[in-house]
């Protein structure tokens, strides 16, 4: 969602995905850390967490959040593939994925 063109941008959307990673389950919707100054990070927070408040309601009474997790999963291994996506974003990606897989395993 957004271009991450610095290690500092890619360090403080790693920092929201361990918070979102954080919650056990689907209804789990982290609040936006106050530390948070970056306007595109903070819009793709707030586009994400409304994405979780739409999976939650369309999944009742399922809020086991590994179905969620296994859906980004697959989405985001995609994401090194694209052409689009500079070598940050790309880092991000793998990255991204690895604590999603970790999640997965020990959630």
């Amino acid at each position: 969602m957004i271009t991450i063109d610095s290690d500092d941008r890619l360090l403080e959307v790693l920092e929201l995905e361990k918070v979102f990673l954080s919650q056990e389950r689907l209804w789990g919707i982290p609040d936006i850390p106050p530390h948070i100054n970056d306007p595109d990070v903070l819009e793709a927070f707030s586009v994400v967490r409304q994405l979780r408040k739409y999976a939650d309601t369309i999944t009742p009474p399922d809020d086991d959040i590994g179905q969620y997790w296994l859906a980004l999963l697959h989405t985001t291994l995609c994401v090194p593939a694209y052409v689009s996506v500079n070598d940050r974003m790309r880092e991000y990606a793998w990255v991204s994925v690895s604590l999603l897989c970790n999640a997965l395993m020990n959630g």
